[in-house]
């Protein structure tokens, strides 16, 4: 995990340092990597997911660079544990929906059944659900 946070470090620092009209190869691939997560960003959450920037390019270079170390032969890969990608879910899932829950209050529960369902069949879908998990 330390090699993959150097590597996307020196990647960044080393493409942003000398800036030039022409880009060299580390320069061209920092801004490759840079508009492509922007670009993808804009294209499905609009201008205002571009607050989340920061936050979806790190964890994009995170596994990308895990991933290209991983290919090496006799490396380690990092993102073939569940045990990173539980630690990950807890670090950004939990605090999104204790964010949500305590936005939207108890409304936040509603995302979870379709509006225009009536309330016998949203009970006929938990006591199937449950019926079937038991047997």
């Amino acid at each position: 995990m330390f090699l993959s946070v150097a590597v996307i470090s020196l990647l960044m620092i080393g493409g942003s340092a000398g800036r030039q009209l022409v880009p060299g190869r580390i320069q061209s691939i920092a801004e490759l990597s840079y508009e492509f997560v922007a670009s993808m960003i804009k294209n499905t959450a609009g201008s205002e997911g571009m607050r989340f920037f920061p936050l979806v390019f790190s964890i994009f270079m995170f596994i990308c660079v895990s991933n290209v170390i991983g290919i090496i032969p006799y490396a380690f890969t990092v993102s073939s544990h569940i045990g990173r990608h539980r630690g990950d879910g807890a670090l950004r899932v939990l605090p999104s929906a204790v964010l949500r829950l305590y936005r939207n209050g108890l409304k936040f529960f509603k995302l979870f059944v379709p509006s225009g369902v009536p309330i016998l069949h949203r009970c006929r879908f938990v006591c199937d659900r449950d019926h079937y998990r038991s047997s």
